[in-house]
């Protein structure tokens, strides 16, 4: 801050019209001071006036600054999170296309089955009702077997008798 205020006073002698002031003096107990113009002095405390408002205004500005970098983070943050929900919605969207694909196998396996499964529902009716004439042929026959057999022992039974 001496630096400043030093530099200051040089600034502000340079800006001056008179070559005998700002000087520097010793005053009556042995310490330096610095002897200036009114106008010198208004000049230093406006620049001083300033430069408290320039450094207010460079805190102010490096408080923007940190908060834009706050806002930037965010924003970079939730890029990021964006992104990673992009990416995980194409895997899903992958995903779901090969889930269909997998139904879609499946669909077309269950309709080929139900296919086969019909004709095998015809074959098996068709063998059933060949089955059925068959088993009808042969109670038929057995029927007729019986027929002639209970006829054969009664016939038997009549002639033994009547001999």
């Amino acid at each position: 801050m001496k630096h400043v205020l030093t530099i200051l006073v040089l600034f502000t002698s340079l800006l001056c019209f008179s070559q005998t002031y700002p000087k520097i003096e010793v005053d009556s107990s042995g310490n330096k001071v610095v002897v200036m113009t009114i106008e010198q002095a208004q000049k230093l405390d406006n620049n001083m006036e300033i430069l408290s408002l320039l450094e207010k205004a460079i805190v102010d500005c490096d408080n923007l600054s940190n908060s834009y970098i706050k806002v930037i983070d965010e924003q970079k943050k939730t890029i990021s999170f964006l992104e990673l929900d992009v990416k995980l919605l194409k895997e899903q969207l992958v995903d779901k296309d090969l889930l269909i694909s997998n139904l879609q196998q499946r669909l077309d396996n269950a309709n080929r089955l139900s296919v086969e499964c019909e004709n095998q529902k015809i074959e098996l009716n068709t063998k059933v009702t060949t089955l059925e004439g068959e088993i009808t042929r042969l109670k038929v026959k057995k029927n007729v077997g019986y027929g002639i057999g209970v006829a054969g022992i009664i016939g038997l039974i009549l002639l033994s008798i009547l001999k």
